[in-house]
């Protein structure tokens, strides 16, 4: 298995394999997150040039996990940054070439009800529920304690739930 060898002796066609293998997870997921798919490329493209970088050093003992961990606290860094541009521009020039607030793509109400969770919240919510991952690993992808993906959780489901029932009634 790719996983195994790149934990031992890395070669570049184990790393062609294991980004064949994760890339595809890994810009869905940036998608997600950043509700932009070029910018998730962006990110994808930097944790595998990252992960490359890395592997030369030492082995890794969970790839796929370290992946994770990389791209999400990538995300998040990438909202900050536009959230800061957004701010300064707010208060110090001209509004109209400011980028709305990562838009998701889609119109359905749980594509609205996404957009509208904390990215701290949509990212548990989508890392508990689409990757499968348990609390204590997106604890650690997030860089934070189990009981705050916890609190992320239950806040995002509540919030998740009312903006579905709003968008169901608001199409009676």
């Amino acid at each position: 298995m790719v996983l195994h060898r790149m934990a031992t002796e890395p070669t570049s066609q184990d790393f062609d394999e294991l980004f064949r293998a994760h890339y595809a997870r890994a810009v869905a997921l940036a998608a997600h997150v950043c509700g932009d798919r070029t910018t998730a490329e962006d990110i994808a493209q930097e944790v595998f040039w990252s992960l490359h970088g890395t592997l030369e050093c030492g082995p890794i003992e969970n790839v796929g996990a370290w992946i994770t961990t990389a791209l999400t606290r990538r995300c998040l860094n990438e909202r900050r940054r536009l959230g800061r541009e957004s701010e300064a521009l707010r208060r110090h020039g001209p509004v109209s070439p400011v980028v709305e607030d990562f838009p998701f793509v889609g119109r359905s109400n749980l594509a609205e009800a996404l957009r509208r969770l904390s990215p701290q919240q949509r990212l548990a919510i989508l890392l508990t529920g689409t990757e499968n991952m348990a609390v204590s690993e997106v604890a650690t992808a997030m860089g934070c304690a189990p009981s705050t993906v916890r609190v992320h959780l239950a806040r995002a489901r509540k919030r998740a739930q009312v903006s579905i029932l709003q968008n169901d009634h608001t199409r009676d």
